[in-house]
C-alpha cells in the first residue's frame, strides 16, 4: 500500500492523539491528597472474597499500587512487604496489593512467593483511577495509607526493598 506525505502525516497524528490524549484526560482528575475521604471500592481478592474500603473503616488500611505480577521491582516490592507483614499486622495494619491484573495471575503470584496478605482484582482500574495510579500502560507504583476511611500519607517514592519499613515509619510521623 503506497501512502502519500499527507496520508502519513495523518496517520502520525491519528496515532498521537491516540496516545496522548488519553494520557491528559487522566490528568484532569485532581490528585487525591492528605486528610481526603478514600474512595470505597468494592474489589475481588485472590481468595474469592469480595472486599470493600468500608469493611475496614475504623482500622488502618495500606493499599500499595504496583505495577505487575512477576515484574521484576514487583515482585521485590510484595517480598519486601511480606517479610515485614507481621510487624505491620502487630502495628494493626491491613494490607491490600491492587493492579489491574486477574484474580488468577494474583494467586499464581501469591503462592509462587508465598505472599501472606490479599492481592485485589482491579480489571476495569476503577479504584486505580479514584486513587490516582491510573496510568493508560501500566498501574502506577503508589502507596495509600488510609486511617478512619481519610488518607493520612500518600507515598510516591517507593523503596521496593524497604517498603515495610517506610509504611511504618509513615504511619507513625
Amino acid at each position: 500500500m503506497n501512502f502519500t506525505i499527507t496520508d502519513k502525516k495523518t496517520i502520525m497524528i491519528l496515532f498521537l492523539c491516540a496516545v496522548i490524549v488519553p494520557i491528559f484526560a487522566a490528568r484532569k482528575k485532581p490528585r487525591l491528597k492528605v486528610g481526603d475521604v478514600a474512595p470505597e471500592f468494592i474489589l475481588q481478592g485472590d481468595d474469592g472474597k469480595t472486599y470493600s474500603l468500608s469493611d475496614f473503616d475504623d482500622q488502618k488500611v495500606v493499599l500499595f499500587f504496583y505495577p505487575r505480577d512477576d515484574s521484576y521491582y514487583c515482585t521485590k516490592q510484595v517480598c519486601s512487604l511480606a517479610q515485614g507483614y507481621n510487624l505491620l499486622k502487630k502495628n494493626g495494619i491491613q494490607l491490600f496489593g491492587i493492579n489491574h491484573q486477574s484474580v488468577e495471575s494474583h494467586q499464581a503470584f501469591k503462592e509462587k512467593h508465598a505472599v501472606p496478605f490479599t492481592l485485589l482484582s482491579d480489571p476495569k482500574s476503577e479504584a486505580i483511577k479514584a486513587y490516582g495510579a491510573y496510568s493508560p500502560f501500566l498501574t502506577k507504583r503508589i502507596t495509600v495509607l488510609i486511617e478512619d476511611g481519610k488518607i493520612v500519607q500518600i507515598l510516591r517514592k517507593i523503596d521496593v526493598n524497604e517498603h515495610a519499613d517506610q509504611i511504618l515509619k509513615a504511619f507513625s510521623s
